[in-house]
C-alpha cells in the first residue's frame, strides 16, 4: 500500500502484472477477435479485486485475487469535489516481488482513458 501526493503516482515497472490492468496493451490496431479477448472480465481481475464504497471506505474483494497474487493498492488526494482520494489497484503476478513506489508525475483522468483505448 503506497499513499502518494497529489498529482503524483508510483513508475510503471515495480512488478509484473497479473492481468492486463497494470500495463494494458495498446487497443489501436487490434483486430475484433483480440479486442473480445482484451474485454474479458478475466483480463481486468485488478479493478475488481478492490473497490471504493464511499468516501471513507473501500472493500477488498478476495474472489478476484488468486493464490499467491499481491494486491497492490495507490492512493492519492482527489482531484474533484467530493472525492477525497483516488485508488489505484493492481495485482502483482505470484512471485513477482514488489519494488518500492518511485514517485512520477501522475497522468490525467483523460490520459489514462486515452491510453487505455489505443490513443
Amino acid at each position: 500500500m503506497t499513499f502518494t501526493e497529489a498529482d503524483k503516482q508510483c513508475a510503471r515497472g515495480r512488478f509484473t502484472g497479473a492481468d492486463l490492468a497494470y500495463d494494458p496493451p495498446s487497443t489501436k490496431n487490434m483486430t475484433e477477435q483480440a479486442r473480445k479477448e482484451f474485454d474479458q472480465p478475466e483480463n481486468w481481475r485488478s479493478r475488481d479485486a478492490a473497490s471504493p464504497m464511499n468516501r471513507n471506505t473501500f472493500v477488498i474483494s478476495p474472489s478476484y485475487i488468486r493464490q499467491g497474487e499481491t494486491l497492490v493498492l495507490e492512493f492519492r488526494p482527489g482531484k474533484h469535489p467530493g472525492m477525497a482520494w483516488q485508488l489505484g489497484t493492481h495485482l502483482a503476478k505470484a512471485g513477482s516481488p514488489v519494488a518500492p513506489c518511485t514517485l512520477v508525475d501522475a497522468q490525467s483522468d483523460e490520459a489514462m482513458v486515452k491510453e487505455m483505448a489505443g490513443n
